[in-house]
């Protein structure tokens, strides 16, 4: 049996409204300069994929492929490197307006086909859900990207249900360590979105985007749940012990890590778990560390 694969010019316009023609479609050689969209285009076509930026962690088939040399690492996540994407000679590249549109000359003036999701500067789950189906269409495959958009937002429509009857509860996502300041989760993001989506009010969602914020500040709100978005590992003693120290005027901590951490603050096809994640830190304050996480009750906390 022989494959005969028939590519041709196709157009496509873009988050940024750029209307972007890939020459060979749908493509065959992929540069993803996101861990969020790396993910999406191998749940959605991963043989594509020939270029990717650290940190990569799933799906294990990529992990693998990273691993084996068959899919190169073309930098990192916000430093992605012009050259090692040309080494590969993509007959696409895409790329997120959070974290690459400074980059967009440099990555144009490489001579192909760049595509712009907005990713990180999405002000809601929709948003990275549409993203989905943009990639989907970008591969040659948009009725892929509309199951993973699928899968994100009806997770989020069955978390809303288990929470509409409740009482609306305050809390703070802040990301940790404290190394360069304290910085929040305010209004405009997803991961607000998705907060407001499960009964929560962020009480710095008066506040643009991911805010820097002093601790006078912090200190001086009252929450029900403080937020404490970790990356990828944590000293959990470490963390109990800034915690007491600042005196936070809340009644229950939880520090989002590891898995958990990439689901919550990836604008990707994992998004799709991240209402079950954060129900479990709002509403149940329940502990999996395996996955990345643990919540514990301050002792003479405010609420």
């Amino acid at each position: 049996m022989v494959l005969i694969v028939t590519l041709r010019a196709f157009t496509i316009t873009d988050d940024m409204g750029r209307n972007v023609t890939i020459v060979h479609y749908p493509p065959q050689r992929v540069v993803a300069l996101t861990p969020a969209l790396s993910e999406a285009v191998c749940l959605i076509k991963c043989n594509s994929l020939v270029g990717t930026v650290t940190p990569v962690t799933w799906p294990p088939k990529l992990v693998n492929l990273v691993k084996e040399g068959k899919v190169k690492i073309v930098g990192q996540y916000w430093n992605p490197n012009p050259e090692l994407i040309a080494s590969v000679k993509p007959d696409l590249i895409l790329a997120d307006v959070g974290s690459d549109w400074r980059l967009s000359g440099v990555l144009t003036s490489l001579g192909y086909p760049v595509i712009f999701v907005k990713g990180g500067m999405c002000p809601t789950v929709v948003c990275v859900a549409k993203d989905m189906i943009l990639v989907g269409l970008s591969l040659g495959n948009e009725t892929a990207g509309k199951t993973i958009a699928s899968w994100i937002l009806n997770n989020l429509t069955e978390a809303e249900k288990l929470v509409s009857n409740k009482t609306t509860i305050k809390t703070m996502l802040l990301f940790y360590p404290f190394t360069w300041g304290i910085y929040a989760v305010g209004n405009n993001t997803f991961i607000n979105d998705l907060v407001e989506h499960l009964n929560a009010k962020n009480v710095f969602d008066n506040m643009r985007g991911w805010p820097k914020v002093p601790k006078e500040l912090v200190l001086s709100k009252r929450v029900d749940t403080v937020i404490l978005l970790g990356g990828q590992r944590v000293n959990l003693d470490k963390v109990k012990t800034d915690v007491a120290s600042m005196g936070l005027k809340t009644k229950w901590v939880c520090v989002i890590f590891g898995k958990y951490a990439d689901i919550i603050e990836r604008p990707g096809p994992r998004l799709s778990e991240a209402p079950w994640v954060l129900y479990k830190a709002l509403w149940e304050h329940s502990s999996d560390i395996q996955d990345g996480l643990y919540c514990w009750q301050l002792e003479g906390g405010q609420s």
